[in-house]
């Protein structure tokens, strides 16, 4: 999604793309599975088509805003995108927050299968994490722990103890 705009894609063994849908969603991660089981992975970005200049600022996107390990983790390899495709795997779309349906499963108030404990944000498998849904993720979450919380008893407590700490 970083490097798509500026003329990248996803491409497989022969370089070739293979994605229909540049849009990071289930969809791209089906035609992403499907091209590994047909024997035509690993799959890659590529990059290696674009002007120098082109892929200094996709690298000054991506290394210094949105992952900044990577370019440390590419450099440390010996990678330079302007020479060589990069490998990537499924998760790489799964695993990239606000952009797919990555975290753990939440129901319609954000808790999640662990009983009181809640999710929102990049932590909550819900459409669109970005800011405005991890707001409002995060607003239904607190206001029905809030809820929850105002129906549980108080275990006993030595308030003399408390006010001594």
């Amino acid at each position: 999604y970083v490097a798509g705009p500026f003329g990248a894609y996803t491409a497989n063994n022969e370089g070739r793309r293979f994605i229909e849908s540049d849009y990071w969603s289930g969809q791209m991660m089906q035609e992403f599975y499907n091209e590994l089981k047909s024997g035509k992975g690993p799959v890659f970005l590529k990059l290696n088509h674009l002007h120098s200049d082109t892929v200094s600022e996709i690298e000054r996107i991506l290394h210094r805003v949105e992952r900044p390990s990577r370019g440390r983790f590419h450099e440390g390899r010996g990678t330079d995108y302007r020479d060589k495709m990069i490998e990537m795997h499924i998760s790489e779309i799964g695993f990239c927050s606000g952009h797919s349906a990555s975290g753990v499963f939440v129901d319609e108030y954000a808790r999640t299968t662990v009983a009181g404990l809640y999710a929102a944000g990049d932590m909550a498998s819900v459409p669109h994490n970005y800011m405005l849904g991890a707001f409002t993720n995060g607003a239904i979450a607190g206001e029905h722990a809030a809820e929850i919380a105002g129906e549980v008893d108080l275990p006993e407590f030595d308030s003399d103890l408390l006010g001594r700490e």
